[in-house]
């Protein structure tokens, strides 16, 4: 087990702070980029059935960034983000449908132009969250 495990010897919890960080914000870019394509990838996500791997990915990187303690900036922000992401990936672990039929009624009932704006205030959100959690290691 210990062989598996030895590449990662050189890497500390704040380096996996900084990639979610960074994935962030190359998720904002697209965001920026294509709104169309990402809201129908929303779409498409929430109506699968492997919906519910998204909750369990929000409380495992919110685990993450817990973990990254003591942070010498672990800001007000990143403390709001943990508390976010463990609440809604609790709420979709527990009901994935509820959520998803949520998510999908808000991208069918917006007209282009609202959806377009929805999508760059998400994307805007993803900025902010990316620079805040590589800021609060790097700082």
């Amino acid at each position: 087990m210990m062989g598996v495990l030895k590449p990662l010897s050189g890497y500390s919890i704040h380096d996996a702070v900084v990639v979610i960080g960074f994935i962030n914000l190359m998720l904002s870019v697209v965001e920026f980029l294509r709104p169309d394509a990402w809201a129908r990838f929303w779409m498409r996500w929430a109506a699968s059935r492997f919906f519910r791997l998204h909750g369990i990915a929000l409380v495992a990187v919110a685990v993450v960034l817990y973990a990254a303690q003591p942070v010498p900036n672990l800001e007000f922000g990143v403390w709001f983000i943990i508390l976010a992401m463990t609440v809604t990936g609790g709420a979709i672990m527990l009901k994935p449908a509820r959520l998803a039929e949520a998510i999908i009624e808000a991208y069918k009932n917006r007209n282009e132009d609202e959806m377009r704006r929805f999508t760059y205030s998400d994307a805007m959100f993803r900025v902010i969250v990316g620079l805040c959690l590589i800021l609060s290691v790097s700082g």
